[in-house]
């Protein structure tokens, strides 16, 4: 579907989802008579809207309705399962129930993902789900869950994996917020190393997000490759029906919701999703309905990452919204050079006691964003001279200390700006930081400067009218230059830089 049709799916399904449940076939039909794939769109957001939970955090049943339906039943702790004795239920939804146990052969802590009995008595669904377990255990890395083994325990068909202890990504962004930048770089280094060594193995994640990030004690995992696609030997092994959609709805890069096969191209957008999630506590393309996400996705360019997370280098925020490119092929080749773009952003910037000093940075900021910086300083000290003119009708003994002070404001502002300035050119990676605590204090002082030069242009301008109406021009030049103007150029070097 084009971006003009997912909008019109957006309006239909915010139209209809207001309507009773038995009026919306009809509501679509009178909307959109001639056209049957955009009623069946809206109708099939319709009932995923429904179920949203579902969606998002896993079916709303308990286990034993997932396992019921094969005469199975859900373990209580303390009830063995085979060889493994159950310790309590870690999680559930449509792919199965998770299960923390011990391995009492060996006296290790495990996880046991008990899956659906329906998929359990599948023949071919098993034979899939064979192959996924030999490709999932294949994966040997220290940032990638390692299973163990593929079980079938009775009518019981269950992955046996290892145990972390520790909250997902999702739970901390949830609880504490956006990271810090190191333990930022750290997740993202991790996770992209994670999925550079799945790659290399053939095995497209499919559902990398953040509630399949464990940050454990001794490190990161990515788990649940209960979807993955492996493409090894020349085929392909998949646990879910070909043509059916994988993953979570709200993590799908573009060319998935347009029906292309998910490629390690995907996991990358899905890891640029991560990575903004992570540095600025909000996904990228918002959340609510999921049409409303699909259609922003395929038709939005997400905000500016250094606007919601300025803690980020330019170099950081860069490498995010590459990932984040709409097409496959605009984004990084390969995870590798993202990853190694990470290390780039996060290189050491001070040379060794005994290596050769490094050249001066390049510019960083565009040539007209030093010569605003100069105009604006020089509209500061030129202001002086009209403002000791207005100043000398005042009594003898105010002058002296007005115009002390108009002086004193005018330093104060052309210091600030130099500084500003200085920063963005030699010390780029601190000056997200330097200008969030530095600009509001500018912004004041010339407010200040330009309301009192206004002021006493309005006194003087009976007794000094040429240099008044100069001096009240002027500062209302200021003001705007200070309210309108700055924070567009502000935003327009942000843009400038990052797509650099």
């Amino acid at each position: 579907m084009t971006p003009a049709d997912w909008a019109r799916v957006t309006t239909l399904f915010g139209e209809a989802r207001d309507l009773p449940l038995d009026e919306r076939g009809a509501f679509l039909m009178a909307r959109c008579p001639d056209d049957e794939a955009i009623r069946r769109e809206v109708l099939a957001l319709l009932g995923a809207d429904r179920d949203d939970a579902f969606l998002e955090r896993g079916a709303r049943v308990q286990p034993v309705d997932l396992l019921d339906q094969a005469g199975g039943h859900a373990f209580a702790p303390g009830e063995s399962l085979g060889p493994y004795r159950i310790e309590r239920l870690l999680a559930r939804g449509g792919m199965g129930v998770l299960y923390v146990a011990v391995d009492t052969r060996l006296g290790r802590r495990v996880t046991l993902k008990v899956l659906p009995a329906a998929t359990a008595r599948d023949a071919a669904a098993r034979a899939r789900l064979q192959r996924e377990a030999r490709t999932a255990a294949g994966l040997r890395h220290p940032h990638i869950l390692s299973v163990h083994a593929l079980e079938e325990i009775g009518d019981a068909l269950v992955i046996v994996s290892e145990y972390i202890e520790g909250p997902t990504l999702a739970d901390v962004l949830r609880d504490s917020g956006p990271l810090p930048r190191a333990r930022w770089r750290e997740v993202a280094r991790a996770l992209g190393e994670a999925l550079v060594a799945a790659h290399a193995a053939q095995v497209v994640h499919r559902d990398v997000k953040a509630s399949n990030i464990v940050l454990g004690r001794d490190g990161l995992r990515l788990v649940d490759f209960g979807i993955a696609l492996g493409q090894a030997e020349g085929g392909e092994t998949r646990l879910t029906q070909p043509g059916h959609v994988s993953g979570t709805p709200l993590a799908q890069a573009p060319e998935q919701l347009e029906g292309a096969p998910a490629t390690a191209l995907s996991d990358q957008f899905a890891y640029g999703l991560v990575l903004y999630e992570a540095a600025s506590g909000r996904l990228p393309f918002g959340d609510g309905p999921i049409a409303g996400v699909w259609a922003r996705l395929l038709r939005d360019e997400p905000p500016l990452l250094a606007t919601v997370a300025p803690d980020l280098t330019v170099a950081d925020v860069t490498m995010v919204h590459r990932c984040l490119a709409r097409q496959p092929g605009d984004r990084f080749a390969s995870m590798r050079e993202a990853v190694d773009a990470l290390d780039a952003a996060g290189a050491p910037t001070l040379a060794r006691a005994d290596a050769t000093p490094a050249a001066p940075a390049a510019p960083q900021t565009p040539r007209w964003w030093d010569v605003h910086h100069a105009v604006t300083a020089t509209l500061y000290v030129g202001l002086l001279w009209p403002a000791w003119l207005v100043t000398s009708p005042l009594p003898a003994r105010w002058r002296a200390s007005v115009y002390l002070a108009v002086v004193c404001l005018a330093a104060i502002a052309t210091s600030l700006r130099l500084h500003l300035w200085f920063s963005s050119r030699h010390y780029p990676q601190h000056v997200a930081a330097t200008r969030r605590h530095w600009w509001p204090v500018l912004t004041a002082v010339d407010v200040v400067y330009a309301l009192g030069l206004g002021g006493l242009a309005l006194m003087s301008a009976d007794q000094r009218l040429v240099p008044a109406v100069i001096t009240a021009g002027l500062a209302a030049c200021l003001l705007m230059a200070s309210l309108v103007i700055e924070p567009a150029t502000r935003r327009a070097v942000l843009v400038a830089d990052v797509r650099r």
